[in-house]
């Protein structure tokens, strides 16, 4: 119910708020388990991630945010779960790899964290260790404009054009390095750039 909710008032606010459009949804598998990977500009993306999925999707959060009681409840409910940044935490791996075998999509930033327009060389292996582990199919994500409706260091909210474009799964041969399999995820995103 919680997570419904969220749903529908994130989609209701992203395009009352701002001057919102998505392209492509028709690519997001109706049934399995995917990884929804995106490049990570804004706070406001894993808002647009969640509210673009047509599916029921899982999050990493920062575990930081679940010390807050109501908010903490409320991100499980939103099927968050929590992540210690900054260094690998296998739990919440070994909890992403459990979803992602059960068929549940998950939302997954390569970069890790928000990355400045132009520093789109910072990728991490996670995103290529979740797939090798489980051969689970990749949806790429370009976000356009979300930096400019929410920029970093910022909380206010302008009414900036985002765009979301969303690409058809791409699945990467068994071999491959966790670095290889997550910069390929990072060149299938930036692909889909109007720009």
């Amino acid at each position: 119910m919680i997570y419904f909710i969220t749903y529908w008032t994130a989609n209701l606010f992203l395009r009352m708020a701002l001057k919102f459009k998505v392209f492509g949804q028709r690519n997001i598998p109706k049934q399995g388990a995917f990884l929804f990977a995106s490049n990570h500009v804004s706070n406001l993306d894993p808002v647009i991630m969640g509210s673009v999925c047509t599916r029921k999707t899982a999050f990493f959060a920062k575990e930081e945010l679940f010390q807050k009681k109501f908010l903490g409840w409320w991100l499980k409910g939103c099927w968050a779960f929590p992540v210690r940044r900054g260094r690998g935490d296998r739990a919440a791996l070994k909890q992403a790899i459990d979803l992602l075998r059960n068929g549940r999509p998950l939302v997954f930033f390569p970069q890790g964290t928000r990355v400045r327009t132009g520093e789109e060389e910072n990728v991490f292996p996670g995103a290529g260790f979740l797939v090798a582990k489980t051969g689970v199919p990749v949806v790429p994500v370009y976000i356009s404009g979300s930096d400019k409706a929410m920029a970093p260091g910022t909380k206010k909210i302008k009414r900036a054009e985002v765009n979301v474009y969303i690409g058809e799964p791409v699945s990467f041969p068994e071999g491959r390095s966790y670095e290889e399999i997550s910069q390929g995820i990072m060149d299938a995103i930036y692909k889909l750039s109007p720009q």
